[in-house]
C-alpha cells in the first residue's frame, strides 16, 4: 500500500489556488492542468537523465579503450 502523505495547509492553499485559477470541470481538464503544471518540470528531468545515460556510456567506452591500449603484448593501432 502506498505511503500517504499528510496534507499540510500551505499544500491545501496551493491546491485550492491552482483549482481556483485553472477551474476543471472533468478529468480531462485537470489532466490539462496537471500537464501545464509539471510538463516541463518532468521534461527536463527526462532530458538530464537521458544526458547522464549517454555520458555513461561515453566514459564506459572512453574507458574500455584506454585498457585496451594499456596491455604491452597488444600491438599499436
Amino acid at each position: 500500500m502506498a505511503r500517504q502523505r499528510k496534507l499540510t495547509e500551505e499544500r491545501k492553499n496551493l491546491i485550492n489556488q491552482r483549482l481556483s485559477t485553472y477551474k476543471p470541470e472533468d478529468t480531462d481538464d485537470v489532466h490539462s492542468m496537471l500537464k501545464d503544471l509539471l510538463g516541463d518540470t518532468l521534461q527536463g528531468m527526462l532530458e538530464a537523465e537521458l544526458e547522464d545515460r549517454r555520458l555513461s556510456k561515453d566514459i564506459r567506452r572512453i574507458s574500455q579503450a584506454s585498457r585496451i591500449r594499456s596491455y604491452p603484448c597488444m600491438p599499436k593501432v
